[in-house]
């Protein structure tokens, strides 16, 4: 099983045909991976990061216009094995265990493992938009993904420069109406766009 967030794509060969079955993504997605130890399932992004799963679940974060990709394992185990990586010592893959994060920074070739926060990195398949402490940057990229709108903003508003809250299931006016009120600004929508004044 796959689920995609927002502008989020994958490709695979019809029917996984063949000795692997094989994914490309583009964005971000949550998988559930049968195991069947005759024929891996590995995730490929950017033609040289491998992610391979045996019965296992986990979730890929692999925007393109995002410095880091995510790669946040839920159950099971994961093999990774990237290429671009700045190796620290010989290794030349890694394993995660659940509840544990690799993360690779794309312009330094830098990666880290790390525990991460279950809200933040696997709410959005359950419909939960969760912030925090979370730069007014990445909450519009988010934002404009999530309801697929254009955020403009007036370079002097937005005094906060970070906002923490929940939301589930909420539309875009009552997540803008909680964070005004929260941040002190104002905005308008039109269409496909939001102004913040």
């Amino acid at each position: 099983r796959v689920k995609l967030n927002a502008d989020s794509s994958i490709e695979f060969a019809e029917g996984l045909q063949g000795k692997t079955r094989l994914i490309k993504l583009t964005g971000e997605a949550f998988f559930e991976v049968a195991e069947d130890t005759s024929r891996p399932f590995v995730v490929l992004l950017y033609d040289s990061i491998r992610v391979m799963a045996l019965g296992t679940s986990f979730n890929i974060s692999a925007y393109d216009d995002e410095d880091r990709i995510e790669i946040a394992l839920a159950s099971g185990k994961v093999q990774i094995r990237n290429n671009f990586e700045v190796l620290q010592n010989d290794e030349k893959e890694q394993f995660l265990s659940p509840g544990e994060a690799y993360q690779f920074n794309k312009k330094n070739g830098e990666a880290t493992n790390k525990l991460f926060d279950i809200r933040k990195t696997l709410g959005w398949k359950d419909g939960i938009l969760y912030f925090n402490d979370t730069p007014k940057k990445e909450i519009h990229r988010r934002l404009e993904r999530w309801y697929g709108v254009d955020i403009q903003q007036n370079k002097t508003v937005y005094r906060e420069a970070s906002f923490t809250g929940e939301f589930k299931d909420e539309t875009l006016k009552n997540v803008l109406e909680n964070m005004s009120a929260a941040c002190k600004f104002k905005y308008g929508i039109k269409g496909k766009k939001v102004i913040i004044f």
